[in-house]
Order: C-alpha cells, then structure tokens, then sequence
C-alpha cells in the first residue's frame, strides 16, 4: 500500500515538478510555456476521467477496470489530437515539448487505471518499478537543467514515453484479447453516468480554474515572472494534493489526529528551515536570483505560497473530516469544491485588475486561507447541528 500511494503520486503530480526545476534554474520563460502545456494535457485528460480510479478504489471490479481503460486507451489518440491543436492555435508553432509532454500525460493517465489494478493483483515489483524510472526521469530532468544540457530533455522525454508504452503493453493487449465486445458501453455504463456525480464536477472545476487562470496570469504578467508564479503555485499546493490524494482520508477513518499534528509540525519546521536558508545563504549565485526585480518576485512567491500550503494542508483536513461527516451527502461538499474554484478564478481576475506583483505572488495564500475559513466554518456549522 505504501509504494503505491507513493507511485500514484508521483504517477498524479510529478509532471509539476518540471515546472518547478525550469523555473528556478534559470528557464522561467520555458516554465510558464510548459505550465501552459501540462495544463492543457491534465485538464483535457481529466475531463474524460469520470473519477474512474477513486470509483475502482471504493468498489474493484475486473470487468469495470477493463472497461474503464479501454475507454482511456481508445479515446487517447482524440484526446491528443485535441492537446496538440490547442497549443499550436496557442503558441503559433510546434515544438518538441508539445509533441512529447502531453504524450506523457495521457500515458500516465493511462497508467493511473493499470497501476491500480497491479496493486488489486498485488504486484508490488511492477510497482516499484514504474516508480523509481519516474523517479529516475525528474532526476535525470534536474541534472540536464543543473549541466546546462537543455537539449537532453528530449530524449529524457522519449525515453519516458516509450517506458510507459512498454509498462501499458501487457494491458493493452489484455484490453484488445476480445473479452469486451462493445465499447459504447464504456462510454453509455460508465462514462456518462459518473459525469452526471458531484465528485466529477468538483474535479474538473479544479483543473479548469487552474488552467484558465494560468492563461490569463500569462496575457498579463510577463513571462519570465509567470514561469516563476506557476512555479511557487505548484510547490505550495503539492503538500495538499498529497495530504488529499493519499494519507489524508486514512487519518481521518483511523481518527489519527496525534499524526495529523506532527505532519503540521514536520512543515512547519520545513517552513522555518526555508526562512533560514533565504536570509543567510548567498542565494543570489543561483541564476534565477541574479536580476533585482525577478529575484525579490521569486523570494515573495516562495515565501508567501509555502506559507500558504499551511492553510491548504488545513483545510483539506478538515474537507477530509466533512467528507467523513457527512458520508451520504458528499454532493454538499462537492458543491463546495465548484464555489471554492470559481473563487480562485474570481481573485486571479482581481489580481490581474490591479496589476501589483505583491498581489501576484500572494494569489495561493489567498486562496489557501479561503478555503481553510470556508470549511471550518462549515464544520462548526455541522458541529453545531448535533
């Protein structure tokens, strides 16, 4: 269970962590192009998901499972035909990571359905496997960038796509052997049924408001400091997506709430730490501090957004505990989730509006303290009630 909520995550948000390394070693501008493409590859992507995994994690069915891939696997060629229109229409061109990056994503996306079922089969090695060649990716993503050897990173990315093409093979020919003869009902059964559930609608929201807000941060903030705020956004919300995507409802079942502290406390010194470091290293030999203007951007962003994943990680605990609250009624906090979005996109325009870099950089603690007053006053409303 532990290696495979570790795969699932790196499987889920690794792709971010490029963001992250092109931004802070000195390719800003490519990290804002890149936010824009991930963007446009995870939100199409997860339009189609119909919370397939979180369905197959609450009920497993083998024939459900096959038909739920089988879904991905057939509709994965439209989907990046879409992907690759999009960003030439956007970027007037075609350039490698168009080609490569959204490739990769819809193969994880993929990968999402077979990795849950070799855990139902129990086959950890495949498992770890795919995690430490993910792994191995960003690390190898970190030394180019680090050597100064940009041009690696496409062949990086080739040598990943066909690993995932590799780890899919034996599930896709599974898909193909003629145990499933009709996919209208992957589509009718399945895909159109669980589109019409909350849960479908507090995830898409999510995805939507992100990217939506990531092409207008772009029109409006240049791009250097854009690739820079994409950037801080993505390492503040990591701990949350974490906390909300693995552990986090575990604790809340198991009622840990001594874990739940000392997971407050881990970051809290992690926080501390980074203050530290900021204050008293030399930091301005690193090459995205070296300008004036961008380097006090990239100090307020950093600070201000891991500040922020404090009120985040908070939060989602108490969404997990509503959502444990309420169990029969979780529509009401998906509900939440879609206001919640919009109200990220609302502040984004805001922020734009007045057009203050200060503003810019505390767009995520904003949001992060929203939604933390948002769901624990509708704790205390249904502590309240009883």
């Amino acid at each position: 269970m532990k290696y495979y909520n570790l795969t699932n995550i790196i499987n889920f948000s690794g792709i971010s962590i490029i963001v992250i390394l092109f931004a802070f070693l000195g390719y800003p501008e490519k990290a804002a192009e890149l936010a824009i493409i991930i963007g446009s590859s995870i939100l199409i992507t997860q339009l189609f998901s119909s919370n397939s995994r979180n369905i197959l994690i609450l009920n497993y069915n083998y024939n459900q499972f096959l038909y739920r891939i089988k879904f991905r696997i057939f509709i994965s060629p439209i989907l990046f035909i879409l992907i690759i229109l999009f960003n030439y229409y956007y970027f007037k061109q075609i350039k490698f990571e168009i080609l490569t990056i959204p490739l990769i994503i819809i193969l994880q996306w993929i990968n999402e359905l077979n990795l849950l079922y070799l855990f139902e089969k129990k086959n950890g090695k495949k498992i770890i496997l795919y995690f430490f060649i993910c792994i191995l990716f960003y690390f190898l993503t970190l030394c180019c960038l680090i050597s100064n050897f940009y041009n690696l990173f496409f062949y990086l990315n080739i040598f990943f796509v066909i690993f995932n093409l590799f780890f899919l093979l034996k599930t896709i020919k599974m898909t193909f052997s003629g145990k499933l003869k009709k996919l209208s009902l992957a589509i009718n059964g399945y895909f159109m049924t669980d589109i019409s559930n909350y849960s479908f609608y507090s995830s898409s929201s999510m995805v939507l408001s992100n990217f939506m807000s990531r092409l207008l941060i772009l029109e409006f903030l240049p791009k250097n400091f854009s690739g820079i705020l994409f950037a801080c956004i993505s390492l503040g919300s990591m701990p949350g997506t974490i906390f909300n995507n693995s552990f986090g409802p575990y604790l809340i079942k198991e009622s840990k709430k001594d874990t739940f502290k000392n997971i407050i406390w881990f970051f809290a010194l992690l926080f501390l730490i980074f203050c530290i470091f900021i204050t008293q290293t030399d930091i301005q030999n690193l090459s995205i501090f070296k300008k004036e203007k961008i380097g006090f951007f990239t100090y307020l962003c950093l600070t201000l957004s891991i500040l922020g994943s404090f009120f985040m990680i908070a939060g989602q605990y108490i969404r997990q505990k509503l959502l444990f609250l309420y169990k029969s009624q979780m529509n009401k906090i998906f509900k939440i989730d879609v206001l919640n979005n919009f109200f990220y996109f609302v502040i984004v325009i805001i922020v734009i509006f007045v057009n203050n870099n200060t503003l810019f950089s505390s767009i995520f603690l904003i949001f992060s303290i929203f939604i933390f007053f948002v769901f624990l006053i509708n704790f205390l409303f249904k502590k309240y009630e009883k």
